[in-house]
Order: structure tokens, then C-alpha cells, then sequence
């Protein structure tokens, strides 16, 4: 059983986002039903009690570390435009948080003061048949380009389609061998 004051702050918490939502709502040009903040895919979770995500966006230019700022030109074609980039100092020390979307997941991608590197991964709406959303944790490790391939070659396993090939091809296949 939550206690009186616990109780309270999440009242007041959830009548903050509710407000919020109802709000972006308002000045949002897409359909009724949609909530922006469920389109884009960033949950309550990501946001702090203002409503805001945590931290200053930024574009990949305004990163201090070069060599993240290098990783992640690597994504390309717009990369600028797929991604947003969070910066936060906690205790004198720089941390990033890149958020990147696709149709169905949010990848955040931590960089914590050249030291960690890691990410994890969110779908951006419950699968069939669930109330919630879930989630995954990618890999993570050291800050170092090795950790960054691993990071991007996990997201690109997750966001691969499974391939069927069909009975009568495969029979030709083993045929013509």
C-alpha cells in the first residue's frame, strides 16, 4: 500500500502528463486518437515531471566527444533529422543520451562520460494482446568502437525481418546442387 505522501506525488505526477498530453494534443495536427507522445514513441518514463525530456537537445555538431560525434555520422542520410540527442552533466561529467526511431522501436543509445557506452531498446506500442510496451537491453561495455559496432549491429538484427523461403525453392535449391 502506497503511503499518503507517495499517493500524492503520483496524483500529481500523472495530472502533470495528463495536462501535457491534452495540451500537445491540442496543437498537434495529426488524428484525434493519436497521442503525439505515443507516435513518436517516447514514454512517460522519458520524460520528467515538467513534462519535458530530460537534459538539452542538441544536434550531432554540438557533441564535445569527436569520436561519438564520428560514430554517429556513420548513420547517414539525415542523420541529423532521425535522431534526438540529449545532453546531461552530472557531478562535472558530460552524458549523452541519443534516442533513434523506427516504425515500431525507440533505440537509446547512453554515452556516459567516455567511459560506458550502451543502449536499450523499447518497442513503440504494446504487441498484440499486452497493456504494456516492452523492452530489451542491448549490448554495453567500455566506450570504445568495438562496444559501438556491437550497439549497431544488434539494432540492425532487431530491426530485420525474418525471411521464409518456400518449400518448392528450397527442393529446386538442393536440386541444382
Amino acid at each position: 500500500m502506497l503511503g499518503r505522501k507517495k499517493r500524492k506525488l503520483l496524483f500529481t505526477l500523472t495530472f502533470k502528463e495528463k495536462t501535457r498530453r491534452k495540451q500537445m494534443k491540442e496543437n498537434c495536427n495529426c488524428a484525434e486518437e493519436t497521442d503525439p507522445l505515443d507516435f513518436i514513441g517516447i514514454g512517460t518514463a522519458s520524460i520528467n515531471e515538467d513534462g519535458k525530456v530530460p537534459g538539452e537537445i542538441i544536434s550531432i555538431n554540438e557533441i564535445d566527444n569527436e569520436n561519438l560525434r564520428n560514430w554517429l555520422s556513420m548513420i547517414g542520410w539525415g542523420g541529423e533529422k532521425k535522431l534526438l540527442i540529449t545532453k546531461e552533466k552530472y557531478n562535472e561529467k558530460t552524458s549523452y543520451t541519443i534516442r533513434l526511431f523506427t516504425e515500431k522501436r525507440m533505440y537509446s543509445i547512453y554515452a556516459h562520460d567516455k567511459r560506458y557506452l550502451g543502449c536499450v531498446m523499447g518497442n513503440r506500442a504494446p504487441l498484440p494482446g499486452e497493456k504494456y510496451k516492452r523492452g530489451a537491453d542491448l549490448p554495453d561495455g567500455s566506450f570504445s568502437y568495438s562496444t559501438w559496432v556491437k550497439i549497431l549491429a544488434s539494432i540492425v538484427g532487431m530491426e530485420s525481418l525474418k525471411i521464409e523461403v518456400p518449400i518448392c525453392d528450397k527442393e529446386k535449391n538442393e536440386n541444382n546442387r
